[in-house]
Formats: structure tokens, sequence, C-alpha cells
């Protein structure tokens, strides 16, 4: 997972002229994968999002999973 920020380009919005994604990738054991993105902002429910995605791969609702990021705070 990692998070970045888009700049807009039309200013008229009340953001300070940017938005931030947050976009990641989900590999299984077997080499199959999905990504994912959301703007975080927009996204109120960013949680139930990722656990959707891994739910779709398999994933049990007590299965350990590891998540790699750059440990920036937002991410979390």
């Amino acid at each position: 997972m990692d998070g970045g920020y888009v700049r807009l380009i039309d200013k008229k919005s009340s953001n300070s002229g940017y938005f931030q994604v947050i976009a990641g990738k989900s590999i299984k054991a077997d080499g199959t994968s999905k990504c994912f993105g959301m703007v975080l902002s927009y996204d109120t429910k960013s949680r139930r999002r990722i656990f959707e995605v891994l739910k779709s791969q398999g994933m049990l609702r007590n299965q350990q999973v590891t998540f790699l990021s750059d440990r920036e705070s937002s991410i979390r």
C-alpha cells in the first residue's frame, strides 16, 4: 500500500488544490492479485473496501494478513 497526492486541475474546490489517493495490491500465496484504490476525503468506508478485496480473494475474517507500506501515518 502507498499513498500520494494528486493536484486538482480546477481549483474551484474548497480543498487546497490536491487530494490524497491510497492504492494497493493484494497478492495471494498462489500468485493471483487484485488492485484497489481510494480517495480518503471521499471514501467513508476505506477499511470496508480493503476488507472486501481481501474477502473476494478467499481471506477469512480471523486470518492474519501482512501489510507493507512506508509507515506513513495516513496509510494506517
